[in-house]
């Protein structure tokens, strides 16, 4: 929840006067972000027109352009801040998902059904929603009605009006559903328990308000029902199979396939490799694509897509196969075959020839930000398996995507000295991996360019930060201490030395100041290391926190530890004997440090900002807080803004600085002003302050003068405003 962030309020009455709300000034104020959504393993796709809108395992959505299905590209996204989506279902210009988020205020989950219009596909809006009772999956539409089960029944909405979706009418049965078709007058249901029979439902669907029971049929699962889809007379189910250990074989998954011409008696009459798990299956002509997440044949370690010739329903027969790890949903349209993947995101197969499927492209669609730098107008984002993302911040409110690199890796870490850009990423092969320092020229940084490289002593350490100092990089490793790198030439980066971790801690941060590195040695506390000898760095200083060292800055004679017990502040003056002089203890536990001036910004493990005022080192004080989209990895901070790597949601940009809202008065005219970079704020009126006050964005006309807005006011006309003016937080 965004705090409501009131600079001062100015009353403009017969009497003019300040209001100063007893507020506090340190609350960062989330004023621009990148991409804007959550972003993670591909989990369902849904196809209109040139677009794809794939689900995320993290509750967002990306957009992606599938006119050239060689070359698919993101060109937009969407997510609910604080929300997590479920996956869309598309009809015509609307979207319809349900969402879920944490109410601060109540404590509790709630849900909603969201209705977002797609018209322009790379920038979805929200028009509608409704509150639900507990968390349902959208699966269909169809009219104007959406239909949704929750475990415990099916829901029936009306979107006539796609503004106000309203709860029309429901079934239940004692059972739990897991999925529905809708086809003419009938709704086909699965439903079933866990390890137990499965039972295909169908329902008269002639009035939606009042389903009716018109028939049923028992489904030889083994395990348990995951998808179903109606073509023409027949229903296709997706099953998982479950191990018979009197067979020694698995049984009942597979696809079963049911006769539904008289649909209060659908009939099995076939069914496809029962020994599988289907995890999804649509038709097209005289096939059937089914994914599956595993599959047996090949030691459960590859699933894909399976084509499946059903021009004889009662004989089924496998006649093609795209092998693909964890496949997770498919859709056709004409020749082509969208895959959601976890490991791969969108997949695009080429099935004009339905026996040999054959990948044509596809995009990644997950992105992990887990370390930042800035430099000018731009932020250097390590971001995963995504690779290098290079942002414009120019305008803090709307970054944007400006260049990047791909490393062929999961980059971890980044930090930028003068025109280049030191990262390290890591590079799985057979089940083996390998650390690397990478090297790229950001002279021109829509366009980095690699220029040389390491390959990082131990194998894969996987590095948590770094830090550089004049022609010196250290790189912190979990479980893998401390590596000192020469980059005088950055072409040919040098390992210069190293300080092993010799106590089974975990390097998670390092700050270097003179000649110490400050190392956050995980259970081990802070360690002090002499790095005079850059091939010889020596420990020579060690507090034991008593909790969870995390992340580490450093401040003149201080330094500053996250911890999982809580902020902790050290005096050093002698590196060598770290004095512990400040604490502020809570219950929440911390990760990640950044200082600037008199402030300390700390990130919590659960997600969120605090502000810690540490002008007195004996005596921290937090002053202030906010939310973030997601627990942050890194952060940086400026003297106006705090720059977040904030994992799945990627950038978030924070504003620090407070913006002057001033009243300027004559004999007959009355000014407001506030500065032109006052980015992330909007001037709001009211014409009371009881009960909260009636506050609306001001439709004033402004003007700018200078680096000032300015609205001036007519202060003797009869219709000179009067009322409450303020700067609020967005």
């Amino acid at each position: 929840m965004k705090p409501n962030r009131i600079l001062f309020v100015l009353a403009l009455t017969s009497a003019v006067f300040i209001v100063r709300p007893n507020l506090r000034a340190a609350d960062p104020v989330l004023v621009g972000q990148w991409p804007g959504y959550a972003r993670g393993p591909a989990s369902d796709a849904v196809l209109t027109g040139n677009y794809a809108y794939v689900h995320d395992a993290l509750g967002g959505w990306q957009v992606i352009d599938v006119s050239e299905p060689a070359n698919p590209r993101r060109v937009g996204g969407y997510g609910l801040r604080g929300y997590s989506l479920g996956v869309p279902v598309v009809s015509g210009q609307y979207a319809y998902v349900s969402a879920t988020f944490y109410d601060h205020l109540s404590g509790t989950n709630r849900f909603s059904l969201a209705v977002l219009d797609i018209s322009d596909p790379l920038r979805p809006r929200k028009v509608g929603s409704c509150d639900l009772s507990e968390v349902d999956y959208v699966v269909a539409v169809s009219g104007h009605y959406v239909y949704a089960v929750n475990g415990v029944n099916l829901q029936v909405f009306d979107i006539a009006n796609p503004s106000k979706p309203q709860l029309v009418g429901g079934y239940a049965n004692g059972s739990t559903f897991w999925s529905v078709a809708v086809s003419g007058n009938y709704a086909y249901l699965l439903n079933g328990d866990l390890y137990a029979s499965s039972s295909l439902t169908v329902l008269a669907m002639t009035n939606p308000a009042s389903p009716q029971f018109v028939g049923a049929t028992e489904i030889e699962t083994g395990n348990f029902v995951n998808a179903i889809t109606v073509s023409g007379h027949y229903a296709y189910v997706a099953a998982s199979s479950a191990y018979d250990a009197a067979t020694k074989t698995h049984v009942g998954g597979g696809v079963h396939i049911f006769d539904i011409s008289n649909p209060t008696q659908p009939q099995h009459v076939g069914e496809w490799d029962p020994t599988g798990t289907a995890g999804g299956v649509i038709v097209a002509g005289s096939y059937a694509y089914v994914t599956e997440p595993f599959a047996y044949d090949s030691g459960g370690l590859e699933g894909g897509l399976r084509v499946v010739d059903i021009s004889d329903p009662a004989n089924p027969k496998q006649v093609g196969r795209y092998d693909l790890k964890e496949a997770a949903t498919v859709t056709v349209s004409g020749t082509n075959a969208y895959l959601a993947a976890i490991y791969d995101g969108l997949v695009v197969l080429d099935i004009s020839d339905p026996k040999n499927p054959q990948r044509t492209g596809g995009y990644k669609t997950d992105g992990n930000a887990r370390s930042l730098a800035v430099s000018g107008k731009y932020a250097f984002v390590a971001d995963g398996v995504a690779g290098l993302e290079v942002l414009d911040i120019s305008n803090p409110a709307n970054p944007k995507w400006a260049g990047g690199y791909g490393t062929g890796g999961s980059v971890n870490v980044v930090a930028v000295s003068g025109n280049y850009a030191y990262v390290e990423y890591n590079i799985w092969t057979g089940g083996t991996g390998t650390d690397y320092l990478g090297v790229l020229d950001i002279s021109d940084p829509t366009n980095p360019q690699w220029t040389g490289g390491h390959v990082i002593s131990g194998g894969v350490a996987i590095a948590s930060a770094v830090a550089i100092a004049g022609t010196l990089a250290y790189f912190s490793y979990y479980y893998g201490g401390l590596e000192v790198f020469d980059i005088p030439d950055p072409t040919n980066p040098l390992l210069a030395g190293n300080l092993p971790e010799t106590m089974d801690g975990v390097a998670y941060g390092v700050a270097v100041a003179g000649h110490y590195a400050y190392i956050a040695d995980g259970p081990y506390g802070l360690k002090v290391a002499d790095i005079s000898d850059p091939a010889n760095p020596v420990e020579v200083g060690r507090y034991f926190t008593g909790g969870e060292a995390d992340g580490v800055a450093t401040a003149g004679n201080l330094a500053c530890v996250a911890d999982r017990s809580g902020f902790l502040v050290f005096d050093i003056s002698d590196p060598t004997n770290p004095q512990k002089v400040g604490v502020y203890a809570t219950n929440t536990s911390f990760t990640v440090v950044a200082v600037t001036g008199r402030y300390a910004y700390l990130a919590q493990a659960s997600g969120g900002l605090q502000v810690v005022d540490i002008s007195d080192p004996a005596n921290p004080v937090r002053v202030g807080g906010s939310d973030t989209g997601a627990p942050a990895s890194a952060v940086t901070a400026s003297a106006d803004f705090l720059y977040v790597a904030a994992g799945a949601n990627g950038l978030e940009i924070f504003a620090v600085a407070l913006p002057a809202l001033s009243l300027h008065l004559t004999s007959n005219a009355l000014s407001l002003t506030w500065p032109t970079n006052a980015t992330g704020f909007v001037l709001q009126s009211a014409t009371t302050l009881a009960n909260g006050g009636d506050w609306q964005d001001s439709s004033l006309k402004t003007t700018v003068v200078g680096d000032q807005n300015v609205i001036t006011v007519d202060a003797t006309a009869p219709t000179a405003p009067t009322g409450f003016f303020r700067l609020r937080g967005q």
